[in-house]
């Protein structure tokens, strides 16, 4: 690899490599490859053990080295935040746990180039992936595996049999073919996919059901991108970075994205609006039935009754239930101190950015919806097709909503939800078939 194509490579171990440690041979490889031509910064486990790595040492012959002595990813990654690094590539090598290093991933996916190394030891011939370690496959770029076994464990665990992103390394050979492959200049803007089917994902909004659509149609051109950062968001220049790191990706999803969209950009936006009510029950229901483990999971679960639940979501204006929508796709757009006020130039901006849709769906006619997102996302992948399937949804019996909520709160919680009624009132009428009562007006 010429040095004119070099890139600013981030490797890291959670094992650091020794004498006795089956899989010093392969982070060692891992780290003289991604050398050629690049520079390189390397976050070992222990900075101790640094020497019984030969090609390290003495480190004035690798002037393209810089190491960094960080116990935690996370730590690590405050620093190199706090010292303005980016990397165009990172390597996740020795990976002892997936779930240890998914933070990790989540923070450079979304922007750089991301492989990771399953290990010296692969994979029981039984083995079942987390959640977790599903979520690290789903979001790396290459992956590599030591033997066939784990290959094919990895490429089953992704759905994907013959996906091009999962490789055996077994030798030295083996991890400079991954060099020249993985560390490679990126392709020609020119060579972007045509377009990008992005899916702004509204929590409870049939989202998981349009993700698995997406997904199996589109492999590893899809994606999901959220940030660590719960607060976090993904604008037009966020967007754009995604594209240049990822050139290859036709779709992507994320519960960050915000308007306004790049102008710029070729992009079938998907979006789907619920009725705030309904969609209040789902929340509750999903936490309840998935026990994810986050804060909105355990302040939710912190009410076994749905009625308590409901209001205190009422009492707390808390936006997780309440003209969710209305802010999420104002962006959280303005800054007035009274609270009313600021939601009105919210729900004005999320209005606006609506009408420059070609098309806003709605979870209550979904059937009817992804016929027509089928029809828009076909303009560019003539082959698409949206299968009618349903993921995320709860267990519980269907008992309707507002029959559990009882008459007196459901009213409550309408009127509460003024904005996302008005939202829904001009872009997703059905979604409000089941109003009690009048007609949603602007506060």
């Amino acid at each position: 690899m010429s040095s004119q194509d070099g890139r600013n490579v981030l490797v890291i171990s959670r094992t650091m490599p020794r004498n006795t440690d089956p899989g010093a041979d392969r982070v060692a490889a891992m780290v003289k490859a991604a050398l050629a031509g690049n520079a390189v910064t390397y976050v070992p486990q222990n900075l101790h053990r640094l020497p019984q790595l030969g090609l390290l040492a003495p480190m004035g012959d690798l002037p393209n080295l810089t190491v960094i002595a960080k116990p935690e990813i996370d730590s690590m990654w405050t620093y190199l935040e706090n010292n303005g690094v980016g990397f165009d590539r990172v390597i996740f090598g020795g990976t002892a746990s997936a779930i240890a290093v998914l933070p990790a991933v989540h923070r450079f996916a979304p922007y750089a180039r991301v492989a990771l190394d399953t290990g010296a030891d692969g994979f029981a011939a039984d083995h079942e992936f987390t959640p977790e370690e599903q979520q690290v496959l789903e979001a790396a770029d290459e992956i590599y595996a030591a033997d066939e076994t784990g290959a094919q464990l990895v490429a089953a665990a992704l759905a994907a049999p013959d996906d091009p992103k999962v490789h055996v390394v077994a030798d030295e050979q083996g991890w400079a073919d991954a060099a020249n492959r993985f560390l490679v200049a990126a392709p020609a803007p020119e060579e972007k996919s045509a377009a990008l089917v992005l899916h702004l994902h509204l929590f409870k909004n049939a989202g998981s059901s349009v993700d698995a659509v997406l997904k199996n149609y589109f492999g590893s051109n899809w994606r999901s991108f959220d940030l660590v950062d719960p607060q976090a968001v993904l604008g037009q220049t966020e967007l754009r970075r995604i594209r240049d790191a990822h050139p290859k990706l036709q779709s992507l999803s994320s519960h960050q994205v915000r308007p306004p969209l790049p102008p710029d950009a070729d992009i079938v936006p998907i979006l789907f609006l619920r009725d705030p009510v309904a969609r209040l029950v789902s929340v509750f229901d999903y936490f309840h039935s998935t026990g994810l483990d986050n804060a909105s999971g355990d302040y939710v679960r912190a009410f076994d009754d749905l009625r308590e639940f409901a209001v205190s979501m009422v009492a707390n204006d808390n936006g997780l239930v309440i003209n969710f929508q209305a802010r999420f796709l104002g962006a959280y757009a303005s800054k007035h101190p009274h609270a009313t006020l600021r939601l009105v130039n919210e729900l004005e901006a999320a209005r606006a950015f609506c009408r420059g849709l070609p098309f806003v769906g709605s979870v209550a006619s979904y059937g009817d919806s992804i016929k027509v997102f089928e029809s828009q996302i076909s303009e560019h992948y003539p082959d698409f097709v949206f299968e009618h399937r349903f993921e995320n949804r709860s267990s519980k019996p269907k008992v309707p909503a507002r029959e559990r909520l009882g008459e007196e709160l459901t009213e409550l919680l309408e009127q509460k939800n003024w904005a996302d009624a008005v939202l829904l009132s001009e872009f997703a009428p059905d979604g409000l078939a089941d109003w009690v009562g009048p007609e949603p007006t602007e506060a």
